[in-house]
């Protein structure tokens, strides 16, 4: 009898502080019902917290997933210029000296037949220029898809990336993309398909690619145009 009221008084602290159950007479099975509905909501509480607490360890997970990928994010943004600098710089280099451009354009056809054709045992200077062209070129976009896999799997964060570097990724893709055109055959489909979906991506969000300037002459300044070299 001590038990059960001990247990009674747990139940009344529980759910019914303001009822004295000594002062309640009650029958044998009204007693266990009591005891049961007392059970249940001690049940149901234990049920809540644990849910709760589950609750804020996944919120927790998922704060904790965020920060991972913020820096992620920075760390490409810290070595951006590492890994694409002197490969623009040799690029843009190239075809400065070859148009006497300002700035990058979108190749012209002709030079990524001449590109995508370089020999890798090239003799003259001119071919191995185009091969160490070629290379530096191919360096550059699996660096850019290097990026791109990072967004796309969420190991980096998606919005940074774009807000930092999708301009200069959409223009690239523009720049190398007769080039890119030519790779994409031999693969017998995209090249650097990671690469293409996330830029195309971003242009849909209003990332626009540079525009062709036609105001310069895409003539060679320098040597034989590409239709003229055999």
């Amino acid at each position: 009898m001590q038990r059960v009221q001990s247990i009674l008084q747990l139940i009344r602290l529980l759910f019914f502080p303001g009822v004295n159950v000594e002062d309640v007479p009650l029958k044998r099975n009204e007693l266990w019902d009591l005891i049961k509905v007392g059970f249940a909501g001690v049940t149901l509480l234990s049920l809540g917290l644990a849910a709760f607490s589950i609750y804020t360890q996944q919120r927790g997970q998922e704060r904790q997933y965020a920060w991972l990928r913020m820096k992620e994010a920075q760390d490409i943004l810290k070595a951006w210029d590492d890994h694409t600098g002197p490969k623009k710089a040799d690029i843009e280099s190239y075809f400065r000296q070859r148009y006497g451009w300002r700035a990058m354009q979108p190749m012209p056809r002709e030079d990524a037949i001449q590109i995508h054709d370089a020999l890798a045992h090239a003799t003259s200077d001119e071919d191995k220029t185009l091969w160490q062209l070629r290379n530096e070129i191919v360096a550059l976009l699996n660096y850019f898809e290097t990026i791109s896999t990072a967004a796309q799997l969420r190991i980096a964060d998606d919005a940074i990336l774009k807000e930092s570097l999708g301009t200069p990724m959409v223009n690239w893709r523009e720049y190398l993309r007769e080039f890119t055109d030519l790779m994409d055959a031999d693969s017998k489909g995209p090249a650097w398909k990671p690469y293409y979906e996330v830029v195309d991506g971003w242009k849909a969000q209003e990332i626009k690619p540079v525009s062709l300037q036609t105001s310069r002459s895409n003539r060679p300044r320098h040597g034989l145009a590409p239709e003229d070299r055999r």
